[in-house]
């Protein structure tokens, strides 16, 4: 059975902000602001923690380009 060929039965591992900020390095706002843009999966609140879906973050990963790096911000023409 492959990833995609879940046995229903089968619950499906959740992971918690901890977590995630660990799997995805970035800060707990841009995670948000990525949530709110529909750039990132959305979380679950249950029994008020928030919990995403393991799967979803793997499937958002393997969606990711791997185009040129960017390093910081770009600077300002004034500088």
């Amino acid at each position: 059975m492959t990833e995609d060929q879940t046995d229903e039965n089968t619950p499906r591992a959740m992971i918690g902000l901890e977590r995630l900020l660990e799997l995805v390095p970035v800060s707990q706002s841009t995670m948000q602001r990525m949530e709110r843009k529909g750039t990132f999966p959305s979380c679950r609140i249950i029994a008020g923690r928030k919990l995403w879906f393991a799967d979803e973050v793997a499937q958002w990963q393997r969606g990711l380009s791997y185009g040129p790096r960017r390093s910081g911000r770009a600077k300002s023409a004034a500088a």
